[in-house]
């Protein structure tokens, strides 16, 4: 049984794989043996243009019905290479959907856990500021540490409302960027 679904296997890739080599092999067999047909009939008794006509009439018909069947397979292969293509965008697309959803996730869990210490840090970097009047080189200070809290602010803000993201290399690795960051750096 195992041997006759085999075959079965076999010969059908082998239909799907070289539809025209198949269809070539029915007509030419077909008209093998028409053409012995023919010629025992000749022998037999004289044969008009119309008996000839008669005898070979459905070599076109195969022919034609070959060729449709090489041009419907043809144009399903193009369909499923295109509706496999689209499928693989689609998937694509769910992947990229889906890594957004979990960066805005992961970007509302940083801002919840780093807002309150970096309202902290801008509070006492202002406070501080406004103490150093007569201390340049402090207020600097200060204000290297203000700046750099504003900017983290600005970051997970910008990641907290990104619709996509860019993907940078760096040293450490791949580093995803909102594009507006991108762009202004």
């Amino acid at each position: 049984m195992n041997i006759l679904i085999s075959f079965y296997k076999t010969v059908k890739e082998f239909f799907v794989r070289y539809p025209a080599v198949m269809s070539g092999y029915i007509i030419y067999s077909y008209l093998f043996i028409s053409t012995i047909k023919f010629f025992l009939d000749e022998k037999e008794e004289s044969l008009g243009a119309f008996d000839i006509f008669q005898r070979f009439d459905s070599l076109l018909w195969m022919w034609l019905l070959s060729v449709s069947l090489v041009k419907i397979i043809d144009i399903r292969t193009k369909l499923y290479q295109h509706e496999k293509e689209q499928m693989m965008h689609r998937q694509d697309l769910e992947v990229k959907k889906m890594q957004l959803s979990t960066l805005l996730e992961i970007v509302r869990g940083l801002q919840h856990e780093v807002n309150n210490p970096l309202t902290i840090i801008m509070m006492t970097s202002g406070k501080l500021d406004r103490q150093l009047i007569a201390q340049p080189e402090l207020r600097e200070s200060v204000a290297t540490i203000k700046g750099a809290a504003e900017r983290i602010a600005g970051t997970l803000d910008s990641f907290s409302r990104a619709k996509q993201y860019e993907v940078d290399t760096s040293p450490v690795g791949n580093i995803a960027k909102p594009p507006d960051l991108s762009e202004g750096r």
